[in-house]
C-alpha cells in the first residue's frame, strides 16, 4: 500500500509526537511524488535532514520552504535540474547520485548555497552518476564553481589531486583547438598540369584532394566536439563522431 502523507503517518516514520517535533525525516522507496515532497516540506517546517532516496520526484521544488535544512538525500529519483536547490540557504550535504542531471549548466544553481560542503553526483565508486558527471571537465569544474565544497562524490575537492596545475578550461579548448602548420594540399604544379593538359586525368591529383578533404572533415568533427565539450553537453566524452 503506498505512504499516505498524513500527521499520524509523518509523526510515525520520525518517531515525534507533533510536526513542529520532527526535524529528521526519513521516507525512502515509497514511490512519493512532487506533491508528496511539498507536502512533506509543509507539514514539517523544522525539519534538518531529509532523506526521500529512491522515490519518484522529478521536481524537488517544493522543498524550497525548508529554511533550516542542513542534509537533504533525494537520490535515486528523477531529478533533472538543481533549480530547486537555490532557496536552501542552510543546505551543508547534498546527494542526487542516480537521477538524470544531464548538463553542467545545472551547476550554477548552488553557487548561492555558502554553506555547501558535500555534494554527491555519483557514488565513491562512480556507479548511480548522474549524466553531467561523464562531462570530460566534471570535477574540475564543479569544484571551480562550488568555493565552499570539501567533498565531492566522498573525494576531497582539492584541485591538485586530479591536476591544480592544469590551465583554465578556455586554455585547454584553445591547446586542443591549434591549427596546424600550413601545409600544400596538392602538389604544387597540380594546377599548372590541370589546365595545360585538362584531358588527362591525373590519380595521384585525385588521391592527394580526396585525403585532404577526409582530414578537413575530420578537423571539423573535432572542432564540434570541442565546441559541445566546452559548452558542456553531458553526452560528450571526447571523442569526434565519425
Amino acid at each position: 500500500m503506498a505512504f499516505e502523507i498524513t500527521p499520524e503517518s509523518l509523526q510515525k516514520a520520525a518517531g515525534e509526537a507533533s510536526l513542529a517535533g520532527i526535524t529528521v525525516l526519513t521516507i525512502k522507496g515509497e514511490s512519493l511524488d512532487n506533491d508528496a515532497a511539498m507536502m512533506i516540506a509543509k507539514m514539517c517546517p523544522n525539519l534538518i535532514e531529509l532523506d526521500l532516496s529512491h522515490n519518484a520526484i522529478d521536481d524537488a521544488s517544493g522543498l524550497s520552504c525548508l529554511q533550516k535544512l542542513t542534509t537533504l538525500r533525494l537520490t535515486n529519483n528523477k531529478i533533472a535540474s538543481l533549480a530547486f536547490a537555490t532557496k536552501l540557504s542552510s543546505l551543508e550535504q547534498l546527494q542526487l547520485q542516480g537521477n538524470k542531471i544531464a548538463h553542467m549548466r545545472e551547476i550554477p544553481a548552488l553557487a548561492g548555497l555558502k554553506r555547501l560542503a558535500i555534494l554527491y553526483l555519483r557514488n565513491v565508486d562512480g556507479t548511480e552518476g548522474n549524466p553531467l558527471t561523464e562531462h570530460i571537465a566534471y570535477r574540475a569544474a564543479v569544484i571551480r564553481q562550488l568555493e565552499p565544497l570539501t567533498n565531492l562524490d566522498g573525494g576531497r575537492t582539492q584541485l591538485d589531486e586530479e591536476g591544480a596545475s592544469a590551465p583554465p578550461l578556455g586554455e585547454m579548448v584553445k591547446l586542443c583547438s591549434d591549427i596546424p602548420a600550413e601545409e600544400r594540399w596538392v602538389p604544387a604544379d597540380y594546377f599548372d598540369t590541370t589546365l595545360t593538359d585538362p584531358g588527362v586525368v591525373l590519380h595521384d591529383q585525385f588521391t592527394a584532394f580526396g585525403a585532404s578533404h577526409a582530414e578537413c572533415k575530420k578537423m571539423e568533427s573535432s572542432a564540434a566536439a570541442i565546441i559541445d565539450r566546452y559548452k558542456g553537453f553531458a553526452n560528450i566524452k571526447g571523442v569526434a563522431e565519425k
